[in-house]
């Protein structure tokens, strides 16, 4: 989304152009990167998790907690390289698997431990990642959750884990194929339209997150 946002406001200053229309897709672009569910969901989870652990909230980790919320998406960059070598139609195909990611986490944390005090940023890292990619099964198309043991998809767009339909993946592949091989159309293909009402939600919890960063921040020195 970023990469679409930047490209956006290249082609805004080589036209040179002022009206309200490249304006306002300016606008909605940064709405749906700030007001993005993984967005807010990592908000939520880092206040939750700080105030669980009883420490003073920092904005280097707020940061990272921003960006562990987009951790999942880094696979856009090889599907992107691969894509049309292997015939992949999904980024998720190569890194949206939760269980292996499980399993990858808690591999590590089991042969190295936890670093002195690094047990709040596993646990900031955990959660929002998890809620990530249960935020992606609420599609009806459906993730991968059981690889590598099992190839199949599970979808809760039905509020429970299900297999999807075979309408709801072959509706995803026909959005894909009339995405192209264009990174940024790519990108572009999985952005969410921003309802007032999840509008409202953002800038509430926006607004309670700033006022909780306030108070509770361990004051300057």
């Amino acid at each position: 989304m970023i990469v679409c946002f930047l490209n956006t406001i290249v082609h805004f200053n080589r036209q040179q152009q002022t009206g309200k229309e490249e304006l306002m897709k300016l606008i909605h672009i940064l709405a749906q990167i700030v007001f993005a569910v993984d967005t807010i969901a990592a908000i939520i989870a880092f206040m939750a998790i700080t105030s669980f652990y009883g420490t003073a909230p920092q904005w280097k980790y707020f940061a990272l907690a921003l960006a562990f919320s987009r951790l999942p998406d880094l696979d856009m960059i090889p599907y992107l390289l691969l894509q049309k070598r292997f015939g992949l139609r999904s980024h998720w195909v190569i890194g949206h698997h939760p269980v292996a990611f499980i399993l990858t986490v808690g591999g590590y944390i089991a042969v190295k431990g936890f670093p002195s005090g690094q047990s709040y940023l596993a646990t900031l890292l955990i959660v929002i990642v998890m809620a990530h990619f249960v935020h992606d099964s609420v599609q009806p198309q459906g993730m991968y959750w059981l690889w590598p043991f099992k190839w199949s998809r599970l979808t809760l767009a039905r509020g429970s884990p299900e297999h999807p339909t075979a309408e709801a993946i072959a509706a995803k592949k026909t959005r894909q194929d009339a995405c192209g091989h264009c990174a940024c159309d790519q990108i572009k293909d999985r952005f969410e339209t921003i309802s007032v009402g999840q509008f409202m939600f953002g800038v509430s919890v926006i607004c309670i997150f700033l006022a909780w960063f306030h108070l509770t921040a361990a004051p300057s020195t």
